[in-house]
């Protein structure tokens, strides 16, 4: 008979460094909670600085499944067509998320996802929460507290080696 028994722990032993996955695996998961708010006024768009999170390396063919959940979208200036657009950017390119009519009474829950598609290598690749309004929005808030703190991840998709889980 061919047949194996295993009655107790297995061990593969150490994958070596040149060990390479074809493409669709987590590479690495990035994740940052944070709390505070994002301000902009009206159209002027707001990109968190403080709180991004910076992907060292990707390549042509990679993907990065972003998502963004926590806090909450305010608008101060009701009236016909204010609203605020709380959004992910990602490499330099603003991904819509939330869009939504407000008023100074209504705040809405945040909760995006995206999955972008990586074009060309990139040594440094930046994501964050972004947030904008319209003209007649006034200041707009992509706010967040201790009891309602934004959470951040980003899931590296793609070939090469797997890496690790870290919190930046």
């Amino acid at each position: 008979s061919n047949n194996v028994s295993l009655g107790g722990t297995l061990s593969a032993g150490t994958i070596g460094g040149g060990v390479s996955f074809p493409t669709g695996n987590i590479k690495k998961i990035y994740s940052k909670t944070f709390t505070g708010d994002l301000t902009a006024n009206s159209t002027s768009k707001v990109i968190d600085t403080t709180n991004q999170i910076t992907i060292p390396s990707v390549s042509n063919g990679d993907f990065l499944y972003i998502t963004a959940i926590g806090g909450q979208g305010m608008v101060v200036t009701s009236g016909v067509g204010s609203n605020v657009r709380c959004s992910i950017t990602a490499g330099g390119s603003t991904y819509r998320g939330v869009d939504f009519y407000s008023n100074p009474a209504v705040n809405v829950p945040i909760a995006i996802s995206r999955l972008v598609t990586i074009s060309s290598d990139a040594s440094s690749y930046v994501v964050a929460r972004s947030v904008e309004g319209s003209s007649t929005a006034g200041t707009v808030y992509w706010a967040s507290s201790a009891f309602n703190p934004v959470a951040l991840t980003v899931f590296h998709i793609g070939s090469g080696a797997i890496s690790d889980v870290s919190n930046t």
